[in-house]
């Protein structure tokens, strides 16, 4: 991996886990293909050398866990039911996974998260994520509670803990964009932007930062600068949710149903459960030429 980079072109210093746009499925699939090539070790050695200490000692310990097969195959088992909107079902491999010994603790608390995540149940996925938070504090997620906080609308709770996220030494770089998502909650479009325009020049490609502006421009009426927002965070994680729902929704603004159809259908292979992308689709349906 000279200079950093693996044989799949990864660079090592996109896991960060800072970063909620990085799924740690993602990061830790990568690592078991690596350790299968022999190059475990290799991935290990360079996490350290730039400085991603924890990172490191996760990933030394999770390639040499001889069982690591049957955690991926629990992960896709419980993907596969989440999407298929039997959430119940999901979580029931996860606590049958648990009892035979196939999970850690911490490994089903967070495949719980993503469960309830995949199928659109953010109550549920902050349960889970302050539960595996109490059992593990070095597992607190800043960015992601926040993220979480937001979609619910707790605008109080999310205003404490970005002032707690203010006061930690984890990464503040995101704190810009939950700064700026708060400004525009109470109507304070120009904060709003200045803050994004920070976040962006700390972090270029943050798609939920472009997801905000597009938020900002929809208020305005102006659905078309909207949309290329909203494609902006799509070519950045094309597997976070909202900016495909709100993409769809715009085009319905704009009356263009076949558009808002395909950009339902696109999105639901993302998720296939969300009720919304259904919703919309089923609409746009019926106003379809």
């Amino acid at each position: 991996m000279a200079g950093g980079q693996d044989s799949g072109g990864y660079r090592v210093d996109e896991f960060d886990m800072e970063n909620p746009h990085q799924h740690m499925h993602d990061f830790l699939d990568k690592l078991s293909r690596e350790a299968e090539a022999g190059r475990g070790d290799e991935m290990v050695r360079t996490l350290r050398d730039r400085g991603k200490d924890e990172l490191a000692k996760l990933a030394d310990a999770f390639i040499r866990r001889p069982w690591r097969d049957a955690y991926f195959d629990t992960a896709d088992a419980v993907r596969e039911a989440a999407d298929a909107g039997d959430l119940a079902g999901a979580l029931a491999i996860i606590d049958q996974k648990r009892a035979e010994g196939a999970l850690t603790a911490g490994e089903a608390l967070y495949a719980k998260e993503e469960a309830y995540e995949r199928a659109g149940n953010l109550e549920g996925e902050l349960e889970a994520h302050e539960e595996r938070v109490k059992a593990d504090p070095g597992a607190v997620r800043y960015g992601s509670k926040a993220d979480m906080l937001y979609r619910l609308g707790r605008t109080g709770e999310l205003e404490e803990w970005c002032g707690a996220w203010a006061g930690s030494d984890h990464d503040r770089t995101e704190l810009y964009l939950n700064r700026a998502r708060l400004m525009y909650i109470r109507g304070d479009a120009d904060g709003a932007r200045r803050h994004i325009s920070a976040m962006l020049t700390l972090e270029e490609f943050n798609p939920e930062a472009h997801e905000l502006r597009g938020d900002m421009l929809a208020d305005t009426g102006d659905w078309r600068g909207a949309i290329l927002r909203y494609n902006r965070a799509l070519d950045l994680d094309y597997n976070i949710i909202y900016p495909h729902i709100k993409k769809a929704e715009a085009l319905m603004r704009m009356g263009r149903p076949d558009s808002a159809a395909l950009a339902c259908r696109r999105g639901l292979k993302v998720r296939p459960a969300n009720a919304r992308l259904r919703s919309i689709l089923e609409e746009a349906g019926g106003q379809g030429g």
